[in-house]
This record gives structure tokens, C-alpha cells and sequence, in this order.
């Protein structure tokens, strides 16, 4: 935790019943929030490393192991994004195994993990990720010695096949739901955007305006999950008055609540927008929707990759759900 002291930023954190806390010596402003942040969580990792190499292998509990997990994790991970999504993980995690030993930890547990999880309404697709998140813990567990084995590989892992994410948006659902969104300027805008160029919804929202070439009629994602994200995009018609309008407002172009900063999530609009117009889908629903669209309109494969930000066409088969119309259009041809 971060808190200003005497103008400066200082850390606290507690591991084993202990506090430390001390001074990052960097202004307490936010444009130097996050390299005090990396400051705090390099010295986090430091005293939990320093401490779990003093631990015995039996000794090592869950709650004990997931906070030396994380300090590493947030250092490990270049994507902010992966690391939160650990992190949430990692919670809903403790709550369920709290002081259970490492090696108390089995296929048993985890099943029944999956079956508490399930009964108090959590979807297959959050499971999934939870399990994934433990596999990275016991896999981490492993290298310092803590168990020997990683009970995940030994259980069923729910599909993400039926994930809502999944879902491709049909003409009338994307009228509905835009018709819903308009209440929400910038939740309209961003989804558009998406839609339109098939960015991921952290790409879009980071944009800034000396990304967008005016005379090229394109904007360019400068950084992004993998190092293929960084890729240049045309723009639509649509998509370039939407871009250009919002560039002229602003230097982000989905600017945050603080001055300087850019907008990160959209959770919150998305929900109502997508529950009044009665459509069940989240962010990234728009992304999978362009890439099938795309696709089938005969976009090839290694293009529409591209396009997407992926290094290899194995990631794109994730992102494309043709219609039956369009299978059946296919299987038509040879007809002539």
C-alpha cells in the first residue's frame, strides 16, 4: 500500500504478522505513482523472497506461499492485465484453502473447489482461470522446493469452449446494444471502436491522439499483450470521424477520471448497456466479432492474425466462430 508522508511516497505491506514500511524517496504526485509502486513491490519481493528461503518445504501453507507468488508475479509479468488476473484469482484461491499445507493439496481438494464454486453461481470460464492462476502458484511452488507435485495437472479443467466471451454478435444484437450504449459516450465509442478495427479493449482504451495519422487515415496500437500487438490499423470511414473527433479532445482518447491518465475498465457501462438491450456478452465480444466477420468475408488466415496482434495463426482459431450460414454458404460451392 501506498500513502504520502512529508511529500514523498512510502510503503507498507505486512508478511508473517510483521509491518515494514519505509520511504520510496520519490515525490508523492502521481506521475511518479507507479515507479513508487514498482518500488514497493521490488522491496515486497525482497523481504517474502529472503523469508521463504528460510521456510521449510512442510511448514509452506497457501496463505503463506500466495504472497511471496504474487510479489514475483508482479515483477515476472510485463502485462499489467496478466498479473490482475492472478491476483484476483490468487484471492478467491486463499479463501477456500487458506491454511491448508502445499502438499495437503490434491486432486480431492480441487474437485471440490470446482463443485463449491459452481453451487454459488461462478461460470466455468472464472473457474478455469482460477485453476489456471494455481497451476502458475504450485508450478512457482515447485521451483523453491515448497512441494513436489502440481495437483492441477491431475483434474478435469473446465473448457473455456462455452465462455460468453466466445459469442459473435448477430446484426440485430449489435443494433440493440449500441441503440443502449449511446447513454455512455465513451462506453459507445470504445465498443465501436473495437468492432471496427478489432482491438483488444486495453489497446483501445490507452490510445492517444499522436497515435491516429491523420493523412494515412490510421492509428497505430504502440504496445499490447504480445509483442505482435504493436501493429498499424486503417480506418473506416466510421472508425476515422470517431477517432478524429475524439483526438481533437483530448491527448488520450478515452481519458480517465485523473488528469493525464487513460480510461481502464468499462465495466461497469458495459453491464447496464448490455442488460437493457437484453444481450449477454462482455468487451471482448466485439473483437471476436470483427475477426469473424472478417473471416467470413475471406479475409485470410495470416492476414486476419495480423490484424489481431497474434504471432501465430494457432491464436486466431480462438477468435473466428463461423455462422451456420456461412458453413453451409461454403460447402455450396462445389456446386458451382
Amino acid at each position: 500500500m501506498l500513502r504520502s508522508r512529508n511529500g514523498k511516497w512510502h510503503y507498507r505491506f505486512h508478511l508473517d504478522k510483521r509491518e515494514f514500511s519505509g520511504s520510496t524517496h520519490l515525490p508523492a504526485d502521481d506521475a511518479h505513482r507507479d515507479q513508487a509502486q514498482a518500488v514497493a513491490e521490488a522491496k515486497r519481493f525482497t523481504v517474502c523472497h529472503g523469508s521463504a528461503l528460510r521456510r521449510r518445504p512442510r511448514d509452506v501453507s497457501f496463505s503463506y506461499a500466495v504472497p511471496v507468488f504474487l510479489a514475483w508475479a508482479h515483477g515476472e509479468y510485463n502485462r499489467i492485465n496478466t498479473y490482475q488476473r492472478l491476483a484476483i484469482s490468487a484471492k478467491a484461491l486463499a479463501r477456500s484453502f487458506g491454511d491448508l499445507k502445499l502438499r495437503e493439496i490434491g486432486p480431492g481438494q480441487l474437485e471440490q473447489y470446482k463443485s463449491f464454486r459452481r453451487a454459488a453461481g461462478i461460470k466455468d470460464v472464472t473457474i478455469r482461470h482460477d485453476l489456471h492462476a494455481l497451476s502458475v502458484i504450485f508450478q512457482f511452488a515447485q521451483r523453491l522446493k515448497w512441494c513436489d507435485t502440481n495437483p492441477v495437472r491431475e483434474i478435469d479443467v473446465p473448457s473455456d469452449k462455452e465462455a460468453v466471451r466466445t459469442k459473435v454478435l448477430t446484426a440485430a444484437e449489435e443494433a440493440a446494444y449500441f441503440a443502449a450504449a449511446r447513454r455512455h459516450r465513451q462506453l459507445h465509442d470504445a465498443a465501436r471502436l473495437m468492432l471496427l478495427t478489432g482491438m483488444r479493449p486495453s489497446e483501445a482504451l490507452a490510445l492517444k491522439a499522436t497515435d491516429f495519422n491523420r493523412a494515412a487515415r490510421s492509428i497505430t496500437v504502440q504496445q499490447g499483450k504480445t509483442p505482435n500487438a504493436r501493429r498499424t490499423l486503417a480506418l473506416v470511414p466510421e472508425a476515422f470521424a470517431l477517432v478524429e473527433q475524439r483526438a481533437s479532445a483530448s491527448s488520450f482518447l478515452f481519458p480517465g477520471q485523473r488528469p493525464g491518465t487513460h480510461a481502464t475498465k468499462l465495466c461497469g457501462p458495459h453491464g447496464r448497456a448490455a442488460t437493457a438491450a437484453g444481450v449477454d456478452c462482455v468487451l471482448y465480444t466485439f473483437r471476436h466479432t470483427f475477426a469473424t466477420r472478417l473471416a467470413e468475408a475471406g479475409v485470410p488466415l495470416p492476414t486476419l492474425a495480423a490484424l489481431l496482434g497474434h504471432a501465430s495463426l494457432r491464436c486466431v482459431h480462438r477468435y473466428v466462430h463461423p455462422s451456420q450460414a456461412a458453413m453451409d454458404a461454403a460447402i455450396m460451392r462445389i456446386a458451382g
